[in-house]
């Protein structure tokens, strides 16, 4: 049956992000892409509760923002904080990585940190 929904400014604003991603988030995206990680499912620039994060994972209820230089500026934080404050709201967790930790080392740690033991 196919989907009839027109798509939402939200996913038109997700798929642009897509296209011009940053450096950090590709190499991030090469890492979690295809279930690499842990198994696990990520999806990038995704729309969630009005905004669109760059990482997401399901399973996990996890957010990973990658951020750049900007994010340091005064109106950004308190952007940034209200953005956090509403995702923690609504159950998920949030992670901010700056560009220069955004490492596979780092990114194995978080997701590990949330991911439940093995059977």
């Amino acid at each position: 049956m196919p989907n009839n929904r027109e798509p939402t400014a939200e996913t038109h604003f997700a798929r642009r992000l897509r296209r011009r991603q940053t450096p950090t988030e590709a190499a991030l995206w090469s890492i979690v892409r295809r279930k690499q990680l842990f198994g696990l499912k990520f999806r990038r620039q995704h729309p969630i509760a009005g905004f669109v994060v760059d990482f997401y994972c399901p399973a996990l209820k996890l957010v990973i923002e990658v951020e750049g230089e900007i994010h340091s500026q005064p109106e950004q934080l308190a952007w940034d904080r209200e953005r956090g404050a509403v995702l923690r709201r609504i159950g998920l967790h949030v992670i901010r990585l700056a560009n220069e930790d955004a490492t596979e080392e780092n990114l194995r740690r978080v997701v590990a940190a949330y991911r439940p033991p093995p059977p």
